[in-house]
């Protein structure tokens, strides 16, 4: 298959399915993202949107169709390969080294073929001003933080090997609402630097209040499409996500 995705498309999944044995998980997914776009991924539990992200991250390949990312198929790498092509995954529920300091879960992260240790400590650098909280919390233990600041340093730990597309998996799950709102706050900083942000969210009205577009997903099927502004207006999605 030959697939050719516009100049200014940073990430192109086309026509892509996933089955898990004789169950079809992901139906002939489309889904295009640019450089310093915001696209929220909108949905139900099992809809398939975890899928969508880890079949992206190259954590289980699809069954059909292709992902082209800068420009490259990615779709066959292994996990490894797809992050050193510059798309990192922050997954569901953190899994930061709860045993390991703020600063050594960064430095994992930061580990890149190339850029060795000043470049590592340069990007770490850049997370703590991102991210005040963490730089006052440099030598606690990850387990010791608390929820908000957990999913920063996960955040962070992603951000120090410098990718071009972060895909967050529910980052807001378990959160009070004002480290919710500092999250989001801290989306939008990225995206304007250029970084794109692909967010699956269940919290439908924050992740829209911040996304450029954005795509709802059913049983596996994109089943509408289109700018935050239209999804907020979209009878289906006010009706079953946001109760109006």
């Amino acid at each position: 298959m030959t697939v050719l995705a516009s100049p200014s498309t940073l990430l192109n999944v086309e026509k892509v399915s996933f089955s898990y044995g004789k169950a079809r998980v992901l139906e002939d997914l489309d889904v295009t993202i640019a450089p310093g776009e915001i696209v929220a991924v909108i949905g139900s539990n099992g809809a398939g949107k975890t899928t969508l992200v880890n079949t992206i991250a190259g954590l289980q390949h699809p069954s059909a169709g292709a992902i082209v990312f800068n420009g490259k198929r990615i779709d066959r790498m292994q996990a490894e390969q797809v992050a050193v092509a510059g798309v990192r995954l922050v997954p569901e529920r953190r899994h930061i080294f709860t045993s390991l300091t703020v600063r050594e879960n960064l430095e994992v992260g930061a580990f890149r073929p190339t850029g060795g240790r000043k470049g590592a400590a340069e990007e770490i650098e850049r997370v703590f001003a991102l991210f005040p909280a963490l730089a006052a919390k440099a030598g606690a233990m990850g387990g010791a933080l608390s929820g908000g600041q957990q999913q920063m340093l996960a955040i962070g730990r992603a951000l120090v090997g410098r990718p071009s597309l972060l895909m967050l998996d529910e980052p807001t799950i378990g959160l009070a609402p004002q480290p919710v709102q500092e999250l989001f706050d801290r989306i939008v900083e990225l995206s304007r630097t250029g970084l794109a942000v692909l967010l699956v969210e269940q919290n439908v009205r924050g992740s829209l209040s911040i996304a450029d577009r954005g795509y709802l997903l059913e049983h596996g099927r994109i089943v509408t499409a289109g700018t935050a502004a239209e999804l907020v207006a979209n009878p289906r999605v006010t009706q079953s996500y946001l109760g109006w």
